[in-house]
């Protein structure tokens, strides 16, 4: 799922798309958030470009007991979000595997940094905007919240939205089953 065009310098997307996108927005930074076991050869190769790649590895988890690693993983992610930010000519694309989940929390925490302390509302209303039909991972959306001393508050839009789609998460997993998608770990 690839967002709308969008005069943010941020774009969300999926694996299969993200190259394309990366050359035609032009991008200049992408980070990719795929799971530790995907083959060297499924990774997008963008070296030549964007300026910079940025691969994490992680699983889209929301149990508490499969994440402990997240703290950690996320702390970094914002360390690399706010420095791309910091340039005003960067634009950046954020992909996961299907880009619903992972990619849509990350860019939810980019939109927070954007918007500063007090607008997360504001933040999530602008990933709506970007993206069509999120579902971001509330664990990583959590894991932001405490590094950016939100004190919750970037969770209540996030909670909102999804008891206002209830049913949104069965959907993606029949869709991703039929697309192929199809996670070793259980969320």
């Amino acid at each position: 799922m690839t967002s709308t065009v969008s005069a943010l310098p941020l774009q969300i997307s999926c694996l299969y798309r993200v190259e394309a996108l990366a050359k035609a927005w032009p991008a200049t930074h992408v980070i990719s958030l795929l799971d530790p076991d995907i083959s060297e050869q499924a990774i997008p190769k963008l070296a030549a470009h964007v300026e910079a790649h940025h691969i994490i590895r992680i699983f889209d988890q929301e149990r508490a007991e499969a994440t402990h690693h997240f703290d950690a993983v996320i702390s970094d992610v914002l360390n690399t979000l706010q420095a791309i930010l910091e340039g005003p000519a960067n634009r950046l694309v954020i992909h996961c595997h299907a880009g619903v989940s992972r990619s849509t929390a990350i860019g939810y925490g980019a939109l927070a940094l954007m918007h500063g302390q007090g607008r997360e509302a504001d933040a999530f209303n602008e990933l709506l905007k970007i993206t069509c039909k999120p579902w971001p991972n509330r664990r990583i959306v959590e894991a932001i919240d405490t590094a950016l001393n939100r004190g919750g508050t970037m969770l209540a839009p996030l909670d909102a939205y999804r008891e206002a789609n209830p049913y949104r998460l069965d959907s993606y997993r029949r869709l991703n089953r039929k697309r192929g998608i199809v996670s070793k770990v259980q969320r």
